[in-house]
């Protein structure tokens, strides 16, 4: 993931012999037109869920799912840097640290969430991340989220 966007000034992403979107890289890093796509351009963490009446309800809140109707299976695509660790004080989901990995000036965490089939993964600052074992707060950025069909997925 991310390569893409160092390959040309236009991208165009098929599967099975046909173009699902072409543009400018960032044009499909912001604006994925499906999971297949998003999983192309960001390096993500997938919560799915069922889609009611206020949308895509997680343990992390509630998410717009405007093009999906209640009923629908879907996924919440949250990305690794929209992960937050919450500040001393801040509200946040309850979880532990499970793994870290150095990654330059910045730490890849796994963090175990209750409720969550997978850790989620974080990508933090270096300086001030907490060590395995460590008990933290989550809190996700909705600007780093997107929600697309379940059925997208295969």
């Amino acid at each position: 993931p991310g390569e893409a966007m160092q390959l040309g000034d236009r991208v165009a992403v098929m599967r099975n012999g046909r173009i699902v979107q072409a543009g400018r890289a960032e044009d499909l890093y912001h604006e994925p037109v499906d999971l297949f796509v998003e999983r192309m351009f960001s390096e993500i963490n997938e919560l799915p869920g069922i889609v009611t009446d206020a949308g895509l309800e997680t343990p992390f809140g509630t998410f717009p799912a405007p093009k999906l109707s209640v009923g629908d299976k879907a996924v919440l695509c949250v990305r690794r840097r929209a992960v937050w660790l919450a500040k001393p004080g801040q509200d946040g989901i309850p979880g532990r640290v499970l793994a870290a990995r150095f990654r330059g000036d910045l730490k890849q965490l796994s963090i175990g969430v209750t409720g969550l089939d997978q850790p989620l993964v974080s990508l933090v600052r270096e300086a001030g991340a907490p060590a395995v074992g460590d008990e933290v707060k989550i809190r996700v950025d909705p600007a780093g989220t997107l929600v697309f069909p379940a059925e997208a997925q295969e």
